[in-house]
C-alpha cells in the first residue's frame, strides 16, 4: 500500500501522466490530499484521490484504476474517464525482515511521471513494514 500524503491542495499539470511500474496497482496507491484536487485537462492519474474538501477534474482528466472521494465538497467532472480497480488487489509474498527466512530487503516501486509528453521524471518508491489504514 503507498500513501502520498498533500498538506493542501494536490494540482496536475495538463497533459502529464502518472504510470505504475514493476508491479505496483491502482488498487494500493492513495493520494490523500489535505484541502482540494484539481487534474489538468487531458492528465492520467492512477490510483485513489481523497480530498478532504472537493475534486475538480477538468477536460478530459482521467484517473485510471482507482476512485475519486470527495470529503466536504463536490466532485466536479468535465468529459472524464474514472476507472474503478478491476479484480483484486495483489499482495506482495516478500518476507518481512527479521520473520524468518527470505530477504531482509523489501521490494521496490517506480513512479513515472511524464509532463507533457516529453520531459521525464522517475521517483523510486521503497515499500515499508510501516502502513497505515484509513
Amino acid at each position: 500500500m503507498y500513501i502520498f500524503k498533500i498538506r493542501s491542495t494536490l494540482t496536475t499539470a495538463s497533459h502529464s501522466v502518472v504510470r505504475l511500474t514493476n508491479g505496483a496497482e491502482g488498487c494500493s496507491v492513495f493520494w490523500q490530499v489535505g484541502s482540494s484536487a484539481t487534474l489538468g485537462s487531458t492528465s492520467q492519474l492512477q490510483g485513489n484521490v481523497m480530498a478532504l474538501t472537493s475534486i475538480t477534474m477538468t477536460t478530459g482528466a482521467s484517473i485510471r484504476s482507482g476512485r475519486a472521494l470527495a470529503r466536504n465538497g463536490a466532485l466536479t467532472l468535465d468529459d472524464n474517464n474514472i476507472s474503478p480497480p478491476v479484480g483484486a488487489c495483489t499482495a506482495s509474498s516478500t518476507a518481512v525482515p527479521g520473520t524468518g527466512a527470505g530477504s531482509s530487503t523489501l521490494p521496490s516501486i517506480g513512479l513515472a511521471m511524464v509532463l507533457g509528453g516529453t520531459a521525464a521524471v522517475a521517483i523510486g518508491i521503497r515499500r515499508t513494514r510501516e502502513v497505515r489504514r484509513i
